[in-house]
């Protein structure tokens, strides 16, 4: 029996070991076709979430085709910030993060955000 990983690239990232530099975020549709494609042609035995990076992310594609697949997160490991304290999660996203093991992303099991990482919103 082999294992592989599948993977959903939801932002890509310029860093150093200091800071986080840039970051471009991928199209919601883009990380749904992603998401999709790692499904259909994988069995899938778990799945891990880490960056997300927008509400538009969490709640239109990873949520979306979660519900569609009748699947669920196995791990969730949230990241809200770089080490060096960039925000890596938009301010909009956190409630849908919070909710995580309600509908807006079914979880098997408990979520927890590492909220000393997380910027102070002004």
């Amino acid at each position: 029996m082999t294992c592989a990983p599948a993977f959903a690239v939801s932002a890509l990232t310029v860093q150093t070991q200091e800071d986080a530099l840039e970051i471009q975020v991928t199209q919601p549709g883009l990380v749904t076709d992603q998401m999709r494609a790692a499904l259909q042609a994988n069995r899938v035995a778990g799945t891990k979430v880490g960056m997300l990076a927008t509400a538009e992310i969490i709640v239109a594609a990873v949520a979306a085709v979660l519900r569609e697949y009748r699947a669920h997160i196995d791990i969730p490991d949230p990241v809200l910030a770089s080490t060096s304290g960039r925000a890596l999660l938009e301010a909009s996203a956190i409630p849908h993060h919070e909710v995580a093991s309600d509908a807006a992303l079914p979880c098997r099991h408990p979520m927890s955000l590492n909220w000393r990482f997380l910027p102070a919103q002004s």
